[in-house]
């Protein structure tokens, strides 16, 4: 009696398990800082385990976010409905290895997401932040990335100053 006690406690205790309500759909990806309302056009989780994410929903908006999802550190424009007017896109496309940037100024620091993505599958995708002293802070992404930036460049402003370009503002969108 006491065996089938057991039994039964387990199999209930199972049962209400699979029939409780499941939050998992409304969450977003692991690797992501954006809503379940919002396209993840770029995400990965770096080296300092913070997440780097691209989000939004083109043409009307895109916002750059870095951080933890407890904590979001940089919110790049604060309005997302800025996003397409205030970051500039660069893509250099050679033999089968493709590289694209999306490049913005936020105080006083230049910031440079990048993704370079080699025929033979590898792949190297993060962020630079560049300060007035010229140095640079590199972080650099180390899980799997979800996204590209070509879906993205396609709604931005060639950046004229990425040498990708070559000095043109018309460089970017061909290819």
């Amino acid at each position: 009696m006491r065996k089938l006690n057991l039994v039964f406690a387990l199999t209930t205790t199972l049962l209400s398990c699979l029939n409780a309500p499941s939050f998992a759909a409304d969450a977003p990806p692991p690797a992501s800082l954006c809503t379940a309302t919002e396209k993840t056009y770029l995400s990965c989780e770096t080296e300092n385990h913070k997440i780097l994410s691209l989000c939004g929903a083109l043409p009307n908006a895109l916002q750059y976010r870095f951080g933890r999802p407890s904590r979001v550190e940089l919110r790049y424009p604060e309005d997302a409905s800025k996003g397409t007017s205030t970051m500039a896109y660069a893509r250099d496309v050679e033999g089968n290895d493709d590289s694209s940037d999306l490049n913005f100024t936020h105080g006083s620091y230049h910031y440079q997401i990048f993704d370079l993505r080699h025929s033979h599958g590898d792949r190297y995708t993060g962020v630079i932040a560049q300060g007035k002293d010229q140095v640079e802070h590199k972080v650099v992404c180390t899980s799997k990335v979800q996204g590209n930036l070509d879906e993205v460049g396609k709604y931005l402003k060639c950046d004229p100053n990425d040498p990708f370009n070559g000095g043109t503002e018309d460089g970017c969108h061909g290819s």
